[in-house]
């Protein structure tokens, strides 16, 4: 029994240096198994086809186990950087005040602030970046949409975000709030008249 709460350990322990790496945990897993299982056959069998005790062949395949699972460890815990983000993972924004699942090709993903939506691709960027790191535009000629505040490219038709339609929208002369497109005479907030 406990041989095998030492396996679940090890496999727990190797899925988060996995995940710390940037590798997706499932092979990891399996080769944290394969290698806790394979040596320790390997060194009963050594034990018995060299004659020892019961307890001496058990106690040569643990010893093998045992060096089974500090290499799978090794391998986990020291192999190459992946972009691998696991997906249950969630990305708080302290400037946006919201959580965000993992996102795919952010390989930075451990302390990122997310601050830029780029208008043209729609990922998000490291705060106080000037251009996306995504596919080169540059910021700072966005234009938020009056109804969602989603960050849009400047001569935009329509909001990439909430899809609404730009040159329709009207803004009341009296509140200034933009007001959704459908050939409203009045003010949707504040009841004003708006200008045709």
């Amino acid at each position: 029994m406990l041989e095998v709460l030492l396996v679940i350990f090890l496999c727990k322990k190797n899925r988060a240096n996995a995940l710390e790496r940037g590798k997706r945990p499932g092979g990891f897993i399996a080769l944290t198994i394969l290698l806790w299982i394979i040596p320790e056959v390997i060194g009963c069998l050594v034990g018995i086809l060299n004659e020892w005790s019961q307890f001496g062949s058990m106690f040569l395949g643990l010893v093998f186990a045992g060096i089974g699972a500090v290499i799978a460890w090794a391998i986990a815990k020291f192999g190459p950087q992946g972009d691998y983000v696991d997906p249950n993972t969630q990305v708080v924004s302290p400037q946006f005040g919201n959580t965000t699942p993992g996102m795919a090709g952010a390989s930075r993903i451990n302390n990122i602030n997310i601050g830029t939506v780029c208008p043209k691709c729609g990922q998000a960027n490291v705060a106080g970046s000037e251009y996306c790191e995504f596919c080169g535009a540059k910021f700072g000629n966005a234009e938020p949409c009056p109804i969602c505040g989603f960050p849009n490219e400047k001569g935009s038709k329509f909001c990439g975000s909430c899809g609404s339609k730009f040159e329709t929208q009207k803004i009341c002369p009296s509140c200034g709030e933009a007001n959704m497109a459908g050939g409203r005479r009045f003010c949707e907030f504040c009841g004003a008249k708006l200008d045709n």
